[in-house]
């Protein structure tokens, strides 16, 4: 089967010098995940940041050759981009986004961080795969259904998941619960109930890891994994959006 080549490119806009937003994509997804979580906080007038992260937005062949730490330093970049324009800044992501973005919380003075459809740890028999295929340097094939969900919310995504790379999110899932203790900034989590990458409990793990005196989840009936795509897209927006305003506060 023939790999499809998607456009995507890093995306800034420099709006209110009060508040700078870091925005990230998933593993194999790219912008046309992370753009539409962004939109309203551009057209708030906020100062945002919607990167590319590497090997994304390309072909599979590329995020076979990254490493998860290409996709923290690129992301990191951001934060440095958007500090330089914003009082505070917030980070969040999408999935893999969101690991990413609780790393960066970790490591980093932020104001605020949130998630949408963020595991504590990926499901055993994905590690399992991650493993056998990366030291194998094969690739996996997604299975139809989720390549037709992807089609049918009007999604771009590479429709095999790299060994190797695969070996590379395992390894940010430790790094990321590492620094988990290290996060003390206000935390929005938001999990689809009918999500089945996210193990039960997961959010509950990262809330009572977390030293944040300002945590919440929030669960979704609706949803599943992507969070923007779902039938409580509206809603998830609207929360996020509350909880940017308690950080301006």
């Amino acid at each position: 089967m023939q790999r499809a080549k998607f456009k995507a490119e890093t995306n800034r806009f420099t709006g209110s010098p009060k508040l700078g937003i870091l925005v990230l994509h998933g593993f194999t997804s790219n912008t046309d995940e992370s753009l539409p979580i962004a939109e309203p906080f551009i057209d708030n007038g906020f100062s945002v940041s919607v990167p590319l992260l590497p090997g994304h937005g390309t072909n599979p062949q590329d995020l076979a050759r990254t490493t998860w730490k290409d996709w923290v330093c690129a992301a990191q970049e951001e934060i440095q981009w958007l500090k330089s324009r914003a009082d505070k800044v917030v980070v969040g992501g999408s999935s893999m986004g969101g690991v990413i973005s609780l790393y960066l919380a970790g490591t980093n003075e932020v104001s605020g961080v949130f998630t949408l459809g963020t595991p504590y740890k990926l499901p055993k028999w994905i590690e399992i795969g991650a493993k056998l295929y990366g030291m194998l340097g094969k690739s996996v094939q997604k299975d139809e259904e989720t390549l037709s969900y992807y089609r049918r919310v009007g999604l771009t995504s590479y429709d095999i998941y790299p060994g190797p790379a695969l070996r590379e999110l395992t390894k940010l899932f430790v790094q990321m619960r590492k620094v988990l203790p290290n996060v003390s900034a206000p935390y929005s989590g938001h999990v689809g109930l009918r999500d089945t990458l996210v193990i039960k409990g997961d959010a509950n793990r990262i809330l009572t890891t977390i030293n944040s005196k300002a945590a919440t989840i929030t669960y979704y009936k609706r949803s599943s994994h992507i969070l923007i795509k779902e039938p409580d897209s509206e809603l998830v927006i609207q929360n996020v959006e509350k909880f940017l305003s308690s950080i301006l506060e």
